[in-house]
């Protein structure tokens, strides 16, 4: 905005100097110093950075072309518009008031430069117009930019929040089902091996006096413990979540990991029942679904990555297939060889296919 109002006043000072020294050329002199005194002035404005002493100088400035258009020469008034205007804006009064004062010369002025006077008018306003409004929107939109960086400084504190939260209550319930676990110990199995001691303890000492009463003692330790083994059991049972729930869990915070890191959308489809496959089996899936979605990142150009898991009559069938550039010619590299010796380790089998993007099928037996 600044420089177009600076080459805007430069170029009428020019046109300005060439017609004062035409009309007045025993007066060059007094013109040329003027019109530098002028410049100054306004250099002074774009300067500055005090907005009272711009405004200020600006006022002296346009005193100075008023005393310059009397005293010097009257073709100075052609830098009145611009000027006028630019006070106007600065001190944000209405512009038809800059607009009424800038069309008062045209009453008294001669038509040597009447028509000259008019034009730059026109142009002083439309330039000073574009340039003060270009000046809000600026502003504005600063503002709406410092508005949404508070905001979203606002939001990423507000979401650490959130995943500390999240951390806490995780670790609470971490915290909550230890102490449950261990309090069932200690109500059902600790009692239970205290009071098996006693017996062997009180079997041992009557054992050559009572052999009959000794024998009894023995047995109902051997039930009780048997009973406190089948505790021990249903308790890890409950404790232990199955199989198919770790592994596909820990599959969904795989591909949510990745979408992350990768900015590729991860989807996940399963049908069939998951109990089938074991804990084996998941982990070589997982390890698989890890190393496909890697080489997908580095080589596939994808934006999208599906994982389909299906339980058949004899076999698992995993999917891992993108919608990248895929390669008609195949390969294998470390990673696919790792994915091939894990699936042959349990007896499975591995198709690649770069047709159409690129996928990776792992057919399993059911164990």
């Amino acid at each position: 905005m600044k420089g177009w109002l600076i080459l805007s006043k430069f170029f009428i000072v020019i046109y300005v100097a060439v017609i004062s020294t035409e009309m007045n050329i025993l007066n060059v002199a007094t013109i040329v110093l003027f019109l530098l005194c002028y410049l100054a002035l306004n250099i002074l404005i774009y300067i500055i950075k005090d907005k009272k002493m711009i405004k200020i100088i600006a006022a002296i400035s346009l005193a100075a072309l008023l005393i310059g258009v009397q005293w010097v020469n009257s073709v100075f008034i052609l830098l009145l518009p611009i000027n006028l205007f630019e006070v106007i804006y600065l001190n944000k009064m209405k512009q038809w008031i800059g607009a009424s004062l800038a069309a008062f010369p045209l009453f008294l002025l001669q038509n040597i430069i009447l028509k000259e006077y008019l034009v730059v008018a026109m142009l002083s306003y439309v330039i000073c117009n574009i340039c003060y409004m270009y000046k809000i929107k600026i502003k504005k939109l600063t503002y709406e930019n410092d508005s949404l960086k508070e905001k979203n400084y606002l939001l990423n504190k507000n979401l650490i929040k959130d995943i500390e939260y999240e951390s806490q209550i995780k670790y609470m319930s971490q915290l909550e089902e230890r102490n449950k676990i261990a309090q069932e110990i200690h109500d059902n199995i600790g009692h239970t091996i205290s009071g098996s001691l006693m017996q062997l303890e009180a079997a041992k000492i009557i054992m050559q006096k009572d052999k009959e009463k000794s024998r009894k003692m023995l047995q109902n330790t051997i039930d009780v413990l048997r009973e406190g083994m089948e505790n021990i059991r249903a308790t890890l049972r409950n404790v232990k979540p199955p199989s198919e729930q770790l592994g596909i869990n820990k599959l969904k915070l795989i591909l949510k990991q990745y979408e992350i890191n990768s900015e590729i959308k991860a989807n996940l489809y399963y049908d069939g029942e998951l109990k089938e496959i074991s804990h084996t089996q998941w982990k070589v899936i997982n390890e698989s679904v890890k190393e496909a979605l890697t080489n997908t990142m580095k080589y596939a150009k994808a934006s999208e990555i599906k994982v389909k898991i299906q339980t058949l009559n004899k076999l698992i069938k995993v999917e891992i297939k993108d919608n990248g550039i895929g390669s008609l010619k195949i390969n294998k590299g470390l990673g696919m060889r790792g994915i091939e010796e894990r699936c042959e380790n349990i007896n499975g089998k591995v198709i690649v296919d770069g047709s159409n993007g690129f996928s990776v099928i792992l057919l399993l037996p059911i164990e």
